[in-house]
């Protein structure tokens, strides 16, 4: 029996011994579809590709699946496999030419020796999968067509299904499932079950598992654009599923994921493809019906009857039905028969569709006895506010709420917020500009709090804002005297409890006052404590706190570090070394005393990087130990440091983590969501839906790592004797091409680096189509000196700035490798392929010429980087194919084309002088940053159009070694002159690196350094500045080397 032998294959493939596997497997036969499906699982396992899709396709046959069809036809490895058969043929053809069956030669009248014939080379010496590909593929197939075309699935995608039976075997297809998921083809996968449902549509199971599987497609961002399709289909799907289940068990949970099905189809968010005018009238009135028959189910799950409740509502929201709404919320909250999880939430609903009514005085009577029940939660109490009118009552109700708890253990904040809150709705309706009341509960809470709580002033800060944005300098002075009178004097209690209760008063009232002299910098001088206070302060409670705190996250007096750091480097201080050096020193004493505070890490973090010590901040990060979704939301505040520090191997590592995320996060996406909808929790399935949809598919962290990848791919070493290009990235050389042709095939991957180049448009177009998923609030505590970040717009701006310098140097590896030399003093006939990459790399400089008009790129340093790169592509284009912009015709001579080829370079000479004298100019601050930066950015790319130009020069026999008599080559060589002479003008900054470092900055510091932390402290920022320099330094020497290969006397 053939079933016998599955079981060593299960427990090769459990033990993750993937080759035996594949061995086991490739000895069934291939009519055994089970052993054919763990082969092609085996092969997914063990990153062969290919192979698994090759494998699929003999199960399903050459028919139907037209997204597998493409991956297969567009797969590297088939064009490669192809390519080789191509060659083999045309080989095994010059081998029996009719002049070698010829007579023998006779010479002078002497019988001449035979030669021996060669035999024709047998046809299973071609590759086998050559039959997959005929040679006039071959010959018009061409990586430039894929990529200035991408394949697409075509319109009738959803009807081209196999001809034949399909499977019914259940393990058989949950096998095939699971390898396409993981080849990410959940298209293949979902087709594959409707194929099966379309033939057995009485199968309740498959049924089910086609619903699950339409979810995870329209989740996963590659099919956004066939969402509205999916959709459509899934709630035919839902409906079987809800007929099958009335039939089979006389119950249709189903109904429910039916009604969901509509509801999301009407949704705008969740489907922005706009409906016809006949589904938007009859989709909402379908959920209603579905939805209100689903709450008719009886269980004994409470918990699902009010889900399908909760559905029902959202139904009647879609059609703006509030008393329909609201008459089954009280009917719900009534009856006697169901009983309420979230009768709360019921009551909240409730609330909402009464102000959305207008009957705000019954909605205010609904918050006021869920107050009640609740008087801590806010968020009920913003719905109170926004129920009542301001008058007496709701004052009233407050004290009275106030009064009922005042014995509580702990003072509850809600109803004494309520009362802040209050009264600024009230100023903000009138037309007075008195702040006096405003501050008057503002410092009643304060006085009542702050002591007590830390979270005090993030309650008051937006209420603080309001007053110093609106009010005058009187108001600021008020607030300012208040603070200092109450919480600024020196703690000094020797009861531990009460000296910790004073420190959370002093950091409450640093604070205000940090916010205050932000908005009236005059009053600094008078009003704002010295941070040598603040440090002798933190110092002085050390000896109140138990030193030992185990993992405790953070001590009581920490922010008092962050307050006084901030005074050190914020911008508008002429920030020194001096004082940053002071700052590294507080934060690392700080850090050792509460080594578990990830904000005191954070905060240490970017002054290493002001000190051009980047090394350290990359070892501060690692030890906040970022993990999961972090990668995507806290990953902000380290890549631009190590951007600027030349730090791009880790540039690499960190990108990786957010696009490996982006991996697992639309894998569980759809596992949870199908969870959701089975476990009849239909509102966390849409907030999963929701979250990959609308967060994770248009991260904008994720499109900036993307960019940064690709920019600093040349850089990546597996060991330090690796230079430039020595793994990945296009740098000029050997092996571009492969790279390039790899790069392309894998560009339907929405998660690859390259995916950045099918990004069109500019910034401004682009802006709402991607999220900020950046976590901003782990920078809270910068108040006096906020850090400054990029922008949503920069950031986008960025992104097509990369896409535009990595579609030139893709395009102009392919034009040089299809570049041939002349013959005999004459130019070759341009090839069609050659013809073609010619033409897209031309319309390439066209589209970059019209973004550098644009106001989106940046003018100095980037603008005239981009000019010099168009200039270098210009070249390349006239010596490859003789193609000058504005002339329609090739250049047919040698003169001609090394005429335009010297031309188009000594252009680049000038632009790249140019360049230098932007780069003088804006050096003058932040130096090193600058050159680090400027490498990844635009000097790589330069250089590498440039080893190009060189290698095509070459191949015309105009290379370096003819810069005397060759103007093309001359003009090259001043090209080498010029990118020496910027590289040199670069590498002074460095050789300030690592700067000596004056130990007087701890003068006065005794009480919180000794001087072994000093000399620790400055042997870290001397290392890391040493390492910083090795990196760039190494990079910029092999360009001067390859500059200095040209044999100029400079």
């Amino acid at each position: 029996m053939l079933s016998n032998k599955l079981q060593p294959i299960y427990a090769a493939l459990d033990s993750h011994q993937f080759s035996r596997a594949i061995k086991l497997c490739l000895a069934l036969p291939t009519s055994f579809l089970i052993g054919q499906a763990l082969l092609a699982h085996a092969y997914a396992k063990s990153s062969q590709r290919y192979k698994a899709l090759v494998v699929i396709q003999g199960i399903f046959g050459s028919e139907g699946f037209p997204e597998l069809q493409l991956e297969i036809k567009y797969a590297l490895e088939r064009r490669q496999d192809a390519e080789v058969a191509v060659g083999s043929s045309q080989t095994n053809s010059s081998l029996i030419q009719p002049s070698q069956a010829a007579t023998p030669a006779r010479k002078g009248g002497k019988k001449g020796k035979k030669k021996p014939t060669v035999k024709a080379t047998s046809a299973h010496a071609i590759s086998p999968n050559a039959s997959l590909e005929t040679q006039d593929e071959i010959k018009d197939f061409d990586w430039i067509d894929q990529l200035d075309s991408p394949p697409n699935l075509p319109n009738n995608w959803e009807e081209t299904l196999p001809p034949r039976e399909p499977p019914s075997d259940h393990t058989l297809l949950a096998t095939i499932s699971m390898t396409l998921t993981s080849l990410r083809l959940q298209l293949t996968a979902y087709q594959m079950y409707m194929w099966c449902i379309a033939t057995n549509s009485n199968d309740l199971e498959l049924v089910c598992k086609t619903y699950l599987l339409g979810l995870s497609v329209w989740i996963a961002p590659q099919y956004q654009s066939i969402s509205a399709k999916i959709l459509e289909q899934l709630q035919v799907t839902a409906l079987q599923m809800a007929r099958l289940q009335q039939e089979q068990h006389g119950v249709s949970p189903a109904t429910a994921w039916a009604a969901q099905t509509a509801l999301w189809q009407i949704d705008p968010v969740m489907n922005r493809t706009t409906i016809d005018e006949r589904k938007a009238t009859t989709l909402p009135r379908l959920a209603e019906s579905l939805a209100s028959k689903s709450i008719q189910i009886t269980t004994d799950d409470h918990v699902l009857e009010t889900e399908n409740f909760m559905l029902y509502l959202r139904s009647l929201d879609v059609q703006s039905k509030w008393e329909e709404k609201l008459a089954a919320i009280q009917e719900r909250l009534d009856s006697k028969e169901h009983k309420n999880p979230r009768e709360d939430a019921l009551r909240g609903i409730k609330a909402s569709c009464l102000i959305t009514l207008g009957r705000r005085e019954e909605a205010c009577v609904e918050m006021a006895r869920l107050l009640n029940r609740h008087p801590d939660n806010w968020e009920y109490w913003k719905m109170y506010m926004s129920s009542t009118d301001i008058s007496v009552e709701s004052l009233k109700f407050i004290e009275e709420l106030i009064e009922k708890t005042k014995n509580e253990p702990y003072p509850l904040r809600g109803p004494h917020l309520a009362k802040v809150q209050r009264e600024s709705i009230r100023l903000q309706n009138s037309d007075e500009s008195e702040m006096l009341d405003l501050i008057r509960e503002i410092t009643t809470y304060g006085n009542m709090l702050a002591q007590r709580a830390s979270c005090t002033f993030n309650d008051l800060s937006s209420y603080l804002r309001y007053i110093l944005d609106k009010g005058n300098v009187d108001d600021a002075l008020s607030i300012l005297d208040w603070v200092k009178s109450v919480f600024l004097s020196i703690p000094d209690n020797e009861d531990p409890k009460v000296r910790r209760n004073q420190i959370r008063g002093y950091i409450f009232g640093v604070q205000v006052s940090y916010l205050v002299v932000v908005s009236h910098p005059m009053l600094e001088e008078e009003w704002l404590p010295s941070w040598k206070d603040i440090v002798k302060v933190w110092k002085d409670f050390q000896a109140f706190e138990n030193p030992d705190q185990a993992q405790k996250e953070s001590r009581a007096a920490d922010d008092l570090i962050l307050l006084a750091v901030q005074q050190l480097v914020r911008s508008d201080n002429d920030t020194t070394q001096h004082n940053l050096m002071i700052a590294a020193a507080i934060l690392e004493a700080a850090i050792a005393y509460s080594p578990h505070n990830a904000y005191l890490k954070i905060a240490e973090i970017f002054v290493y990087s002001s000190l051009n010590a980047v090394g350290r901040s990359f070892e501060l990060f690692r030890q906040i130990y970022v993990k999961h979704i972090q990668h995507e939301s806290c990953s902000y505040i380290i890549l631009p440091l190590l951007r600027a520090g030349g730090f791009y191997q880790e540039i690499i590592m960190v990108c990786q983590e957010i696009l490996r995320l982006q991996t697992s996060s639309i894998r569980d996406a759809a596992e949870f969501t199908g969870r959701a909808m089975e476990g009849g929790t239909l509102e966390k399935a849409t907030e999963f839906v929701t979250f990959q949809r609308e967060r994770m598919n248009k991260s904008l962290t994720t499109l900036e790592a993307k960019g940064l990848i690709l920019d600093c791919a040349p850089m990546y070493q597996q060991d330090e004797d690796q230079g430039l290009g020595a793994v990945h990235g296009i740098v000029g050389g050997p092996e571009d091409n492969d790279r390039v042709c790899k790069m392309i095939a894998e560009a339907h991957n929405p998660h690859a680096a390259f995916s950045l180049l099918r990004l069109r448009g500019n910034a401004t177009d682009n802006l709402e189509s991607f999220t900020e998923n950046r976590d901003f609030d782990i920078l809270s505590f910068n108040i006096l000196a906020p850090r400054k970040l990029d922008s949503p717009l920069h950031i986008l701006n960025e992104a097509i700035r990369r896409r535009h310098h990595h579609s030139l140097l893709i395009r102009a590896s392919l034009c040089l490798d299809s570049t041939k030399g002349p013959k005999k003093g004459k130019i070759t006939k341009s090839s069609d392929e050659l013809s073609k990459r010619c033409s897209s790399l031309l319309s390439c400089v066209a589209d970059s010429e019209e973004y550098m008009k644009n106001a989106s790129c940046q003018a100095g340093l980037e603008r005239t980087a981009l000019a010099t790169m168009l200039l270098i592509c210009q070249a390349i284009l006239a010596v490859s194919g003789g193609v000058v912009r504005g002339n329609d015709n090739t250049l047919d001579s040698l003169e001609a084309r090394e005429d335009a080829t010297a031309s188009f370079l000594r252009r680049a000479v000038e632009s790249m002088k140019e360049c230098h004298s932007d780069f003088i100019e804006q050096s003058k601050e932040n130096a090193v940053p600058l050159v680090s930066r400027f490498i990844a950015d635009c000097l790589v790319s330069i250089f590498a159009l440039f080893q190009m130009c060189a290698s095509a020069l070459e191949v015309y026999g105009w290379g370096k070694r003819k810069r005397g008599t060759r103007q093309s080559a001359g003009a090259m060589a001043d090209f080498a002159v010029a990118m020496k002479e910027l590289i040199g003008e670069m590498k002074l900054p460095l050789n300030t690196l690592p700067r000596e470092q004056d130990t007087s900055f701890a003068s006065g510091l005794d009480h919180v350094l000794n001087q072994g932390d000093i000399e620790t402290l400055c042997k870290k920022i001397a290392d890391a500045q040493l390492e910083t320099k090795r990196r760039i330094d190494k990079i910029l020497s092999k360009m001067v080397e390859t500059c200095e290969g040209f044999d100029v006397d400079i």
